[in-house]
């Protein structure tokens, strides 16, 4: 097997593997054959104990039969014994045909286990060839994966040297141009100081503003927060006051129901109480008939013959004696039925009077309900009228602030323009190309920054010096152009005084979104106020109905005439306004009343002078 290339040691597994498939099948017939031949054998036994007990038979049958069958019997028993001892050399032939096939059988199984270790040495081998050639394709794709790897790497390389060549290009301009910049520096550290004071001031009237703004945001946040927690609380007593009243109104119409319904048992119980005194009465005429009739009988009989008078004194006496049991029962049926009726009455009684006092404790309950929800609105109603207020004053402060600052915006704008008439800019090449200088000036931009609450400059100590006005018109506003170009001390780079006046700019466009922030909540406050008033005025409605429902009778001999045909011109319009009150509708379902009330009077003025007004007028129809 070592000597064998990869293709003759897949051909000769392959033959293994036929190999043993014919032997597996070569097994599997062997083994039936062997089972075929264990069942002839079992046949073969099984009519040997047949005939063994036939023969046992013949025998008892031999010694009990007559002497002259012994020749037949004799002849027999011959036939028998050669018959067995052909069976018995048949099994013998049968067993050793077995042994050798079970020997061959062993054979065959020691050839498939010798082949089936060849196997696995043979398919052990084909995975350790099939590894060497993964790891070999494995190695050359390393390879060509490095060669693409250098060639990347020299065409970066290439890229890196042009960029460091380009690099010193530039390194060199601008080493030149810091060589042409070098004259200007006075000019710029003077202008740089003057515009350092300023920021300086700027920064001392920003952080006023800024703790100005973050008290006014801290009272925005706070009143927010208590609006909110009070929305939420209205709206799960709301919620829970819903489901009160549904729960109240529900088992106020099942205690409704059941009242009825032991009203209706009462009066049916007393009808069948006047039913039984009715029977009563009658049995009692029945009875007072028949007693007359009787004594009528008897005194008769008295007259007539003194013969029989023994015989009808026995018959009346039995007589009497069923009426008196006939009575007896009576009375006790009647006693019976008069304790049962009582007995209902007191049970209902009871009943109804348990049903009245839970409906008087649940009117109550109710009514308390009502009551405390109606001090809880009120109250709300309060609270809701002082955050307004509160709301209101601080939107005032806001606006007063905001017009104070665009007016300190609008005077630094002057200032700065005055200025620029006398100081002359000067010009930076190498930020033209990041950002344009011009286009926000100095003052505009420091000026802009008086409505700013961020925390840019939380860091720096707070000076208040001189307030906002005193900068630009005290006395000190006419000396700022003088010294502009003598000052020289403290001076930061123009590009840090730039990143500020961006940051600047940041700030305040951010406090600009506060502010339209604050304006939308307070839309939003001003919505849920009025959606909050909506929602009082409806609790309000549903309590007067709710009182209103009191008077039930009314209010249904209201609806009943409302939705029956009118007896008289203009019914249905009349009574409009007594539902819009006792059932406190809104303008709305006003409106769709009085409608339907016009739709059916302009009907009935269509329908006057023909016949369908008579038959109204004798409700025919």
């Amino acid at each position: 097997l070592d000597t064998l290339s990869r293709e003759d040691l897949i051909r000769f597994v392959k033959r293994q593997l036929e190999h043993v498939n014919l032997s597996k099948m070569e097994i599997k017939r062997l083994k039936q054959s062997l089972e075929e031949k264990d069942a002839a054998i079992n046949d073969l036994l099984a009519e040997n104990s047949q005939l063994k007990s036939s023969e046992r038979e013949n025998n008892e049958d031999q010694v009990t039969s007559p002497a002259e069958n012994g020749s037949a019997v004799n002849a027999d028993m011959e036939q028998l014994l050669e018959l067995n001892a052909q069976l018995t050399n048949e099994i013998a032939l049968l067993k050793k045909e077995r042994t050798r096939h079970e020997d061959d059988l062993a054979a065959v199984l020691q050839t498939n286990n010798h082949l089936r270790s060849q196997l696995d040495d043979a398919l052990q081998e084909a995975a350790a060839l099939r590894e060497q050639q993964t790891a070999t394709d494995v190695f050359s794709l390393e390879l060509k994966d490095y060669e693409k790897k250098m060639v990347q790497l020299n065409k970066s390389l290439k890229s890196a040297e042009t960029a460091l060549e380009a690099i010193k290009a530039e390194k060199e301009e601008l080493i030149q141009q810091l060589s042409t910049q070098k004259g200007s520096s006075v000019r710029i550290t003077t202008e740089c100081s003057v515009l350092q004071r300023q920021l300086q001031e700027v920064k001392n009237e920003l952080n006023e503003e800024k703790s100005r703004n973050r008290e006014l945001s801290t009272a925005m946040d706070r009143l927010q927060d208590n609006f909110n927690v009070l929305v939420s609380a209205k709206n799960d007593e709301r919620v829970t006051l819903e489901a009160k009243i549904a729960h109240n109104e529900e088992l106020t119409n099942f205690l409704q129901r059941s009242n009825e319904q032991k009203s209706m048992e009462i009066s049916d119980l007393l009808a069948e109480n006047q039913v039984l005194k009715s029977r009563c009465d009658n049995l009692e005429a029945d009875y007072q008939a028949y007693k007359s009739r009787a004594r009528y009988v008897l005194e008769q009989q008295a007259k007539t013959v003194e013969s029989d008078a023994t015989n009808k004194h026995d018959n009346t006496e039995q007589v009497r004696e069923g009426l008196a049991c006939l009575k007896h029962e009576l009375e006790e049926l009647h006693n019976e039925e008069l304790l049962n009726c009582q007995m209902m009455l007191k049970l209902r009684g009871t009943e109804c009077y348990q049903l009245q006092v839970r409906t008087a404790e649940l009117e109550k309950q109710l009514q308390d309900e009502v009551n405390a929800n109606k001090k809880k609105i009120r109250a709300l109603n309060e609270e809701i009228a002082s955050k307004a207020t509160m709301e209101a004053n601080l939107v005032s402060e806001l606006e007063r602030e905001r017009n104070r600052c665009e007016d300190a915006i609008r005077r630094l704008t002057e200032i700065q323009k005055e200025r620029s008439r006398v100081v002359i800019p000067p010009v930076f090449p190498q930020h033209s190309r990041e950002r344009p200088t011009d286009s926000y000036p100095l003052a505009e931009i420091t000026g802009r920054t008086s409505t700013m609450s961020s925390n840019t400059f939380k860091d720096e100590e707070e000076e208040h010096e001189r307030t906002l006005e005193d900068v630009l018109f005290g006395e000190e506003a006419a000396d700022t152009d003088s010294p502009r170009l003598n000052d020289g001390n403290n001076v930061k780079s123009v590009h840090q005084l730039m990143e500020q006046n961006e940051r600047l700019v940041k700030n305040l466009q951010h406090t600009r979104e506060l502010l339209s922030d604050t304006e939308a909540t307070n839309a939003t406050l001003v919505a849920q106020s009025s959606l909050l008033k909506e929602e009082i005025r409806r609790l309000e409605r549903n309590e007067e109905r709710v009182r209103h429902i009191e008077n039930s009778e009314y209010l249904k001999n209201i609806i009943i005439k409302f939705l029956c045909p009118e007896r008289v011109s203009g019914e249905r319009m009349q009574l409009v306004p007594i539902l819009t009150t006792m059932l406190r509708l809104s303008p709305e379902e006003t409106e769709r009343l009085n409608r339907i009330a016009a739709q059916d009077e302009a009907a009935r003025r269509e329908s006057e002078g023909t016949w369908g007004s008579y038959l109204r007028w004798g409700r025919l129809n």
